[in-house]
């Protein structure tokens, strides 16, 4: 459910009419007249409308609060994020366990891919999230019907945001694992050091790149010229 009266106040508040905000959203007149008579909505077109009103999907839930906005993270989400925040920890064990770059490295791809999946799932909620995993993994199939692809891209934007701050925060972690008291005793553990932090710098790069560009930026450029091809169509 979606709450009436947030979609009427907002749509007041920017002075839209209910023809110019199916413009804005792209969802249909007869769409939101339903909506701000009943609150019945699905997820795309409430995905479209926090879009065009510029709020989190949270803020037009029926129970949600402007001024607390932070306290609409539902159950679900805030239980998601905290299981996957106990991947990274069992990551870092892990990696303190671990003698060898090679497999330190290789663990280091789920602390960041956890860190991710936590950052974004705190960010957007969960249900965006699934979004962004069926459009990534159905990028190709020919149809993009029923999903809101303004709003999706200004979605995925912000994850391709999260994937580099997580390499980030992947190649510090790494970092403090590496160093230890001994690394300026000798030239040669100054060397190795060196190298290892080389090593985890380049594999950062590479784990960004591939979830970034190869998945997600990929998936948005096909809902980019999906909007291109329509707007030709509507000309």
């Amino acid at each position: 459910m979606i709450s009436t009266d947030k979609i009427k106040q907002l749509r007041t508040q920017h002075g839209w009419s209910q023809e110019q905000l199916a413009i804005v959203s792209g969802v249909s007149v007869r769409t939101i007249q339903r909506i701000e008579k009943s609150g019945e909505c699905s997820l795309e077109s409430k995905m479209a409308l926090a879009g065009a009103f510029s709020v989190s999907v949270e803020y037009l839930n029926d129970s949600s609060s402007y001024f607390h906005d932070y306290k609409t993270v539902s159950f679900k989400d805030n239980l998601a994020s905290w299981f996957v925040l106990l991947v990274i920890i069992l990551g870092i064990l892990l990696v303190n366990g671990s003698g060898k770059i090679d497999e330190r490295l290789h663990i280091n791809l789920f602390v960041m891919a956890a860190f991710w999946l936590a950052t974004a799932i705190r960010a957007q909620g969960s249900e965006v999230i699934v979004l962004t995993f069926k459009l990534v993994f159905g990028m190709f199939s020919k149809s993009v019907k029923g999903i809101p692809v303004r709003q999706s891209i200004m979605n995925i934007n912000q994850q391709i945001k999260l994937v580099y701050s997580s390499a980030l925060f992947a190649f510090v972690f790494l970092a403090l694992q590496l160093f230890d008291g001994s690394v300026f005793s000798s030239q040669q553990s100054l060397d190795l050091f060196v190298m290892q932090m080389a090593q985890s710098a380049i594999t950062a790069i590479i784990y960004s790149i591939f979830f970034a560009e190869f998945l997600l930026r990929s998936a948005k450029l096909r809902l980019e010229n999906h909007l291109v091809l329509s707007s030709r169509i509507d000309v």
